[in-house]
């Protein structure tokens, strides 16, 4: 089971301090200013992360991107999503809002 899961649907992260978002023609970027780590991201994981890193719970986040993917189904776009924010706790990116 995955943090995301554990914490429900409800559940809200944000940034972690020291990390910034960056994007250019060439693609978008996380960087952890404190180690120089740079992570770069996909369409939909920039877009997860910028909705997660806002404080917005996870059932937004997954609505919003079954909108804009209607013909994925939405257990896909959870699963999807619960594991990207899952992914970006286990790499220091985001972390769970109490």
């Amino acid at each position: 089971m995955t943090l995301a899961s554990t914490l429900g649907d409800d559940a809200r992260f944000r940034a972690k301090q020291g990390i910034l978002s960056s994007g250019d023609e060439h693609g978008s970027y996380l960087t952890d200013v404190e180690t120089g780590a740079v992570f770069e991201l996909n369409e939909t994981a920039r877009f997860i992360f910028e909705h997660a890193s806002r404080g917005e719970p996870l059932r937004a986040i997954i609505a919003k991107l079954s909108e804009v993917h209607a013909v994925v189904p939405v257990a896909e776009i959870d699963r999807d999503v619960r594991e990207s924010v899952d992914e970006f706790v286990a790499r220091g990116l985001l972390e769970a809002l109490p």
